[in-house]
């Protein structure tokens, strides 16, 4: 009997390195193209998830403490847009005098998590019958 069952063992081995020679042997060609779709499906799939991964570990409160350490009363954010693939904020705000729109700017130029405050644009609008400067910021940190 354990004669039988060996035999079945080795019938069984022997059925699977044939098995495995034969993939070997198949033409490399083929097996590249096989293999390219899951590879390129699974390399997008971790570009997504390393994506996602740096914006979540953004350094949001670093960051959120530095904005409010530059705070000026007249200046009013209207949005912060993260680019975290780039390490930088923009900030579009508002302000009722240029005086303290350059002041605000001193302010974030002088935190130590900031590294390059960029002013790139303003603009004249009316808030509320009052004359403002509306502002955008490229900030680097």
């Amino acid at each position: 009997m354990s004669t039988f069952v060996y035999m079945r063992q080795m019938a069984a081995t022997s059925e699977s390195l044939k098995s495995q020679v034969e993939t070997q042997a198949a033409p490399t060609a083929t097996r590249k193209s096989s293999n390219r779709t899951p590879d390129t499906n699974k390399i997008a799939e971790l570009a997504a998830v390393n994506t996602a991964i740096g914006d979540i570990v953004l350094p949001w409160s670093e960051l959120f403490r530095a904005l409010e350490r530059a705070h000026q009363e007249n200046v009013k954010l209207l949005g912060i847009e993260p680019n975290a693939q780039e390490r930088r904020l923009r900030i579009t705000a508002v302000s009722f005098s240029v005086e303290n729109m350059l002041a605000y700017i001193k302010h974030l130029n002088e935190q130590d998590m900031l590294r390059l405050v960029n002013l790139t644009s303003t603009e004249s609008v009316e808030v509320n019958g009052q004359t403002a400067t509306q502002f955008e910021l490229n900030i680097n940190w």
